[in-house]
């Protein structure tokens, strides 16, 4: 399988699957060629061109998650390729003081307009609320317009349907009470609105979270951040 990967790889991959040769297990090695063989040539040609492939491809070798990890985020990126998205790995964005690192960021112009979107990929087994809290939190406080991140969640047994992710969703967003968690407390009452609009009421200091989870608890609104891919 390696020499029919390297006579089949174009460069920067041919040359950066044979440095990975020397570093890691073969076990790991084996799946890339696997994921990289099931790629279309052309656009495995233009993934391996793109910004931060190498470092995907290294984070592969790590262990299993990061191999699983690594695997949806270029089957992903892939498909972006072929809807004519321009593509980059692990794209570091400094938002509200803290430095988020997205797995894709995708260009793309529309109707005229240059279109940027950044992409957190999940390949979840369990359901970590603590990632909501931070790293959702994080997205909603600094989104110059709704969907400007996607959170893309690959369909497992835990994480099967939009309902689902939904509720898990605003459950991690919640107090036992039922209030808001305080650092979506925190977002700016002018942020909420640029992000959920007049759909849901006036926005007040006072209730600006609860509006925001009652856009969340919307499934279209939802939708416009959250998929669940296979």
């Amino acid at each position: 399988a390696g020499g029919m990967l390297i006579t089949k790889l174009p460069t920067p991959a041919e040359e950066l699957v044979g440095n990975i040769k020397k570093v890691t297990n073969t076990k790991f090695l084996k799946g890339i060629e696997d994921v990289l063989n099931s790629l279309d040539l052309k656009t495995l040609k233009k993934l391996s061109e793109c910004q931060g492939f190498d470092k995907v491809l290294e984070d592969m070798t790590q262990y299993w998650t990061k191999f699983k990890g690594g695997k949806f985020q270029l089957e992903y990126a892939a498909k972006l390729i072929e809807d004519g998205k321009n593509v980059k790995f692990e794209v570091s964005k400094l938002s509200t003081a803290e430095n988020r690192i997205y797995d894709i960021e995708a260009t793309f112009v529309e109707n005229g307009r240059t279109i940027t979107k950044h992409f957190e990929l999940k390949n979840w087994n369990g359901f970590y609320s603590s990632s909501i809290k931070n790293q959702f939190v994080t997205d909603l406080a600094s989104m110059e317009n709704l969907g400007d991140v996607q959170w893309v969640f690959n369909k497992t047994d835990n994480i099967s349907d939009i309902s689902t992710l939904k509720t898990k969703v605003i459950g991690a967003l919640k107090n036992a009470d039922g209030t808001a968690v305080e650092a979506l407390d925190k977002i700016p009452r002018d942020q909420v609105k640029k992000i959920v609009g007049e759909d849901f009421g006036i926005i007040t200091e006072a209730n600006k979270s609860k509006v925001l989870l009652k856009a969340l608890e919307d499934e279209s609104f939802f939708k416009k951040i959250f998929k669940i891919v296979e």
